[in-house]
């Protein structure tokens, strides 16, 4: 019916830097002044903003035919870039779906911290309005957001560490400088085995599910 490829598709997809690397994110019309948009991310560090009723096609000149774009991550795609470049330990490739509460979306691109990202007039404000005090590895975040309605909001995510270590952390969905608890905290209790590279935590009745190794960890309010 419809479609949306960036215009520099030639260089990202040499490089292995292309749209895709992340599921669309659906978002309510509560802060799009009613426009029905979506977020798609990709392996470059770039946020794409569209509108479901018309993605825009291609535009040569640039991307401009959509609602909004921009780079979370600081590194951009050029004629320069190598392969070591695009997969190397300093690119921020977005793997991680972007997640959203109240106005709010949170992404984590590898190598970097969990960014927080608000909406103003109907698109979002490029600068982010909170950055997580944990960075994320060479496989960023996988994030999930749990609450009650508008309030009580925890932003939940994944990673697996350069030691292959699997960490669940829990941040303030207001600001997510505020970490509030992670698995490693007290260690003996709560502490996960060998991570899962692309594991995405789950909410759910009062339980947040998670995966590491062969098993599942199920985490919830002490009693």
């Amino acid at each position: 019916m419809d479609w949306f490829t960036p215009y520099d598709e030639a260089c990202i997809d040499l490089d292995d830097l292309e749209l895709g690397s992340a599921s669309i994110a659906l978002l309510p019309t509560d802060s799009t002044n009613g426009a029905k948009l979506a977020i798609a991310l990709s392996k470059q560090g770039r946020l794409f903003l569209v509108n479901t009723d018309n993605l825009g096609k291609f535009n040569a000149g640039g991307d401009n035919q959509i609602k909004e774009e921009f780079m979370v991550g600081a590194y951009t795609c050029s004629a320069t870039t190598t392969g070591a470049d695009a997969d190397g330990p300093n690119w921020n490739r977005l793997y991680g779906t972007a997640s959203y509460w109240n106005g709010n979306v949170y992404m984590g691109a590898s190598n970097m911290a969990l960014t927080q990202y608000q909406f103003q007039n109907g698109l979002l404000n490029s600068t982010p309005v909170a950055m997580s005090p944990t960075t994320y590895g060479y496989r960023g975040a996988n994030t999930v957001v749990s609450a009650n309605g508008t309030q009580n909001a925890i932003v939940w995510v994944y990673k697996k560490t350069a030691t292959g270590l699997g960490i669940l952390h829990a941040y303030d969905a207001t600001s997510v400088s505020t970490e509030l608890w992670n698995s490693e905290m007290n260690a003996t209790r709560d502490a996960l085995g060998e991570g899962i590279g692309f594991s995405t935590p789950v909410a759910v009745n009062g339980r947040v599910v998670t995966t590491y190794d062969t098993r599942v960890g199920i985490f919830g309010l002490l009693h």
